[in-house]
């Protein structure tokens, strides 16, 4: 029996208020945003008093071959087929055809429990999407709502998903494109199980607190995420780069002290590595930075942060420096990482780097830093080395 949902928004600003919801289904796992990707699935912008059209959601789901802009994250599904739990597929392709075209085999029941399979047999990688079937054959049509970036030739995807319904204000982007990598990063209205609500009506109300910050409230299990920003006022731009990130410079290294705000997590004599890198196109990015980060990892680099860039094909990746190690080290590894990627379409290329080595605490809250330019002797120094210059 297909479960299925009704669901309207309403709003109460003021007349000069302008807002924009943007509704996905986030699922709950480790892979999303490295390689699943939410879909924008509705995009509303609202202002003064009003309602949604009535939108509508069900468990019909099926998977898809999608095609992504490059330049705009905009998705196009354009072969799919429904595929039920406990059966599998094969994505494959006709190559006797002119042109060649795509197509799903009938599905075929599966030993897998809970899932529901699509084999990748086309011979390339592909992009893979899941989502839900409306209307009867002819007149079928698919709407994706997550999509798997470059599925490998032989590779498996369980399009089977939760359809966790989250809400956020004022993110960029339109109907059907890929959400953002730095995403995590921003907290959403309210976030809840779509098919847990009792009703199958299902209706939501934004507003304003006394205070200005955007609030939204529905129906159990939908729920605002523990944390304060939900009760702010949510505008998302390009994200602030880390306080302590320091900026990529080549100045030498006896530059007047920088004086950051800082967490307790970091020692005197530390050493920081900062890398500006830039990728092929913006969908790039999210998966380039995460192999990066692996490959550091294996060899000892164990705290990372990264800056992403809203819609760029950029991002900046910090690395805390193992004890003994030298910038002229993490440099070096830097580059094997990226050069362990297999094709030069999805490697990074190093736009700048620097680093920089941790002097002083001011009561464990204000860290004074100094930069070390990669021209500069430090740079081929151990961590306390630097710190005793």
């Amino acid at each position: 029996m297909t479960v299925s949902r009704t669901i309207t928004v309403k709003w109460t600003l003021e007349k000069t208020d302008e807002v924009t919801l943007t509704l996905a289904f986030v699922p709950q796992n480790a892979k999303v945003f490295e390689s699943v990707f939410p879909i924008a699935w509705k995009v509303l912008k609202i202002s003064d008093k009003g309602s949604s059209p009535q939108l509508t959601w069900n468990d019909n789901s099926g998977g898809s071959r999608v095609d992504i802009d490059l330049d705009t994250s905009g998705t196009i599904s354009d072969e799919f087929e429904i595929i039920p739990l406990h059966n599998r597929t094969n994505l494959q392709l006709d190559t006797a055809r002119h042109p060649p075209s795509y197509y799903f085999s009938t599905p075929e029941t599966s030993t897998e429990p809970n899932q529901a399979l699509v084999v990748n047999r086309t011979n390339q990688h592909v992009n893979i999407g899941a989502g839900y079937i409306t209307g009867s054959s002819p007149d079928e049509d698919f709407t994706t709502v997550l999509v798997w970036r470059d599925v490998l030739d032989g590779n498996t995807v369980d399009i089977h998903y939760a359809p966790i319904l989250t809400i956020w204000a004022n993110l960029p982007g339109v109907e059907e494109s890929q959400l953002l990598a730095s995403l995590p990063n921003v907290s959403p209205l309210c976030q809840g199980d779509l098919s847990k609500t009792a009703d199958v009506n299902v209706t939501f109300e934004v507003s304003r607190t006394k205070q200005g910050g955007l609030v939204c409230s529905g129906p159990s299990p939908f729920k605002a995420p523990d944390s304060a920003a939900s009760v702010s006022a949510i505008a998302v731009s390009a994200p602030a780069v880390s306080a302590n990130a320091i900026p990529t410079s080549t100045i030498p290294a006896t530059t007047a002290l920088a004086t950051l705000p800082g967490a307790a997590t970091e020692t005197e004599g530390d050493l920081i590595y900062t890398a500006d890198l830039s990728f092929a196109t913006p969908v790039n990015v999210s998966g380039g930075v995460t192999a990066i980060k692996k490959m550091l990892s294996s060899q000892g680099y164990s705290s990372f942060k990264v800056t992403y860039k809203e819609w760029g094909a950029e991002a900046r990746l910090r690395l805390a420096l193992p004890s003994g190690a030298t910038l002229k080290q993490a440099e070096t590894d830097l580059v094997a990482a990226i050069g362990a990627t297999p094709t030069n379409y999805g490697k990074a290329f190093v736009k700048n780097h620097g680093g920089a080595v941790l002097l002083s605490y001011d009561n464990a809250v204000v860290q004074k830093w100094i930069q070390v330019s990669p021209a500069s002797p430090e740079w081929f120094e151990a961590t306390q080395q630097v710190a005793a210059h």
